[in-house]
């Protein structure tokens, strides 16, 4: 299986070679990871993320929302292209809220939303950055963030805003990328394939090399799991679940909880 999407991978990173993308002149100025820097990659972020997750991110996601359903209001931080909010909204009893720092991310939103609009509930999509979060404190029964926290311009502000706009006891998950220091055979692997294998394919795909030698580097610097449980508990969010996903414990964590009832916003 794994094998199968790997080569499925780079097959559809052949077929997309015909196409060319040139980053704006800009460019070299945007601060990588924020809203400017994902306008540069809009338009070709789905099919970069099919390819970079070998296939797998649907059922990522799906693991991610069984963690924080039922719930009747959901806020979808860092929402991208909003493939998160369009899932959870396929229940039409609930309040969805997606934000996102980039226009051109959000618009590639907008245009699924209007697409999938005649089976999906409401979604509302906002511009904004986590670190602050244009909502009222203990206003969501739910939020998620997929992908996303290490893009944080300020990890723990984001963390500790995303704490503040739950409700107590109120449900969170989260799915991100790491880089383990192991040394066994599946840990080495996922080095290759993630500091060399995603620049190169990404580079031919979105003709932006730059923005994915960042994710590879953001990976490399983001907290290990028990430095980013820490950070977790000192925003007030309870950790109740963290594991590994597919394909063969190489894919993102999965961090989920509560909202600690104690926590003073």
């Amino acid at each position: 299986m794994f094998v199968r999407h790997f080569v499925l991978a780079f097959a559809l990173a052949v077929l997309a070679s015909g196409f060319s993308s040139q980053p704006g002149q800009g460019d070299s100025c945007i601060v990588p990871g924020s809203g400017g820097f994902f306008n540069s990659i809009a338009a070709r972020y789905d099919l970069l993320n099919q390819v970079i997750s070998l296939g797998f991110h649907g059922s990522w996601r799906t693991s991610a929302i069984n963690k924080i359903l039922p719930a009747q209001s959901v806020l979808d931080i860092s929402t991208g292209t909003g493939d998160l909010a369009i899932s959870v909204a396929a229940n039409r009893s609930i309040r969805v809220v997606g934000l996102d720092p980039s226009p051109e991310m959000l618009k590639v939103a907008r245009d699924k939303v209007n697409r999938f609009e005649n089976s999906i509930g409401d979604i509302r999509l906002v511009t904004g950055v986590a670190e602050a979060l244009p909502f009222d404190s203990d206003s969501f029964d739910a939020a998620a963030v997929a992908f996303g926290v290490r893009n944080f311009q300020d990890r723990q502000k984001g963390l500790n805003e995303m704490s503040r706009v739950l409700k107590p006891n109120g449900k969170w998950a989260i799915l991100e990328l790491s880089l383990t220091d192991g040394d066994q055979l599946l840990d080495r692997a996922t080095r290759l394939f993630v500091t060399g294998i995603v620049p190169r394919v990404a580079s031919i795909i979105s003709g932006n090399r730059k923005a994915y030698e960042y994710l590879s580097d953001s990976m490399r610097k983001f907290p290990d799991e028990k430095e980013f449980c820490k950070m977790l508990e000192a925003a007030g969010l309870v950790v109740e679940s963290q594991k590994r996903l597919s394909p063969l414990g190489m894919g993102p964590f999965l961090y989920s909880g509560i909202k600690s009832s104690d926590r003073d916003n």
